[in-house]
């Protein structure tokens, strides 16, 4: 997988999580899970960013137009 690959499934579960928290009959046990969840997502995606920021392979601005078009998806 590369990066925007990677990217692009951790973004797509977080947000099926943030939906998720939408639901009302949600006990707050399972908020909190969710919340912890959500929080382990965006951890993992900062790691990713840094990891492939390092190497210096910035994407370039179609790169970058093709990773916002498919989060909108």
């Amino acid at each position: 997988m590369d990066y925007l690959e990677v990217i692009l499934c951790l973004e797509k579960n977080k947000m099926n999580l943030v939906k998720m928290l939408e639901a009302q009959n949600l006990s707050n046990e399972q908020l909190e899970s969710i919340q912890h969840s959500i929080d382990n997502y965006n951890y993992i995606i900062e790691l990713t960013e840094m990891n492939y920021f390092e190497r210096g392979s910035l994407p370039n601005k179609k790169t970058e137009h093709v990773l916002k078009k498919r989060l909108i998806q």
